[in-house]
This record gives C-alpha cells, sequence and structure tokens, in this order.
C-alpha cells in the first residue's frame, strides 16, 4: 500500500516511465539478487520500446536484454 506523497510520487513516475521504473525498482535475481544498474544504451532501448510496438534486436549474449523484456 502506498502511504507518503513520496510513495505516491515514485509510482507515478514508475508507471509513466519504463527507464525510471527500470533503474530504480528493477532487481536480477541471478547470483543473489542486485538493483539493476541500466547502461545509458539500455534506458535509450527501454524508452525505444515505449515508443515502438515490435523491435526485432539483434545482440550478443550478456547484455541484460532479456532481464530488460522480463521486467
Amino acid at each position: 500500500m502506498l502511504r507518503s506523497p513520496q510513495e505516491w510520487s515514485d509510482f507515478n513516475a514508475a508507471a509513466g516511465s519504463f527507464p525510471h521504473f527500470l533503474a530504480t525498482h528493477v532487481h536480477i535475481r541471478d547470483g543473489g539478487g542486485m538493483k539493476l544498474n541500466p547502461w545509458p544504451w539500455q534506458l535509450r532501448l527501454a524508452r525505444l520500446w515505449t515508443e515502438k510496438p515490435r523491435i526485432a534486436i539483434l545482440k550478443a549474449r550478456q547484455l541484460g536484454v532479456s532481464w530488460m523484456a522480463a521486467a
């Protein structure tokens, strides 16, 4: 339950911005759990995902794109 004005503010920011949600709320469960610290290109990809309904991505492994898609 959201109680404080700060919690409501953070909720609204995360709900309105996928890059903000990634940077503030996503934790990776692999390897004991840690907060996702997105690289600049990951934030650009997150913005692009919100603008375009379908995107084909040619990627290497271990880039965090799958974790972003799961978020």
